[in-house]
């Protein structure tokens, strides 16, 4: 209470105008800037930052959430940083986690492994995840690259594509994908993709296009997979 509030075991509720400190809270730790607890059982909420070793419960601030262990929530208006998270990571930004079971929400996100569940973002970076460069051609292009990472469950995909002829036409875009079966040789997924066109280094809102595709991946060795598919454009 007041300006700062510290105790050794909170058993109940610790409330202060700035900063709030305790090795461990039965209960909730708010504060207007600052909340450190090495254990917590129950929520920590500030406006600012929320520190814990350990957190069972929702772990809410206004800008970043910090914490080794987390089983709830962690849920920020800028990042989340955690070691091992069961339940969900959501900020508007970044959320960075080594373990995670569950999911992550943000533009950015970052962990070396999912047990399950699957990030949903912008970006979405997971160490020992989904990756592939795929090669391949289509009815409208010629050549198309495309780069996807995430998670089988849930996947980005970036790609770029050319058509050369008289004119040449180029397009990029950015889609999302999932990947499914128990057969580890054959699988299944859907991708939905948004594409832009340019022709002649012209561009242009006119000229972009959604794309549907649902196909079988087969693999062939460790590293290659063959696919194929139908598209609606």
């Amino acid at each position: 209470n007041g300006i700062a509030s510290t105790g050794k075991t909170v058993d109940g509720c610790q409330i202060s105008g700035i900063i709030s400190v305790a090795d461990s809270v039965d209960g909730a730790q708010i504060s207007g800037l600052v909340n450190v607890s090495d254990d917590i059982s129950g929520c920590q909420v500030a406006s600012l930052v929320n520190v814990a070793d350990s957190i069972n419960g929702p772990q809410i601030s206004g800008l970043v959430n910090a914490a080794i262990d987390v089983n709830g929530a962690q849920i920020a208006g800028l990042a989340n940083v955690a070691e091992n998270v069961e339940g969900a990571q959501v900020s508007s930004m970044m959320n960075v986690a080594n373990n995670v079971s569950g999911t992550q929400v943000a533009c950015f996100n970052f962990a070396n492994n999912y047990t399950k569940g699957a990030p949903v973002g912008l970006i979405s970076i997971v160490t020992f995840g989904f990756h592939t460069i795929d090669l391949s051609v289509n009815e409208m292009q010629f050549a198309n690259f495309a780069f996807k990472t995430g998670v089988e469950r849930f996947y980005n995909i970036f790609t770029v594509g050319a058509k050369f002829n008289e004119s040449s036409v180029w397009n990029y875009g950015y889609g999302i994908g999932t990947i499914w079966g128990k057969n580890e040789k054959i699988k299944k997924n859907i991708e939905i993709t948004g594409l832009q066109f340019m022709k002649n280094e012209q561009w242009s809102y006119q000229n972009s296009m959604l794309t549907a595709y649902a196909g079988i991946t087969i693999k062939l060795t460790k590293k290659i997979s063959a696919a194929v598919g139908l598209t609606y454009n």
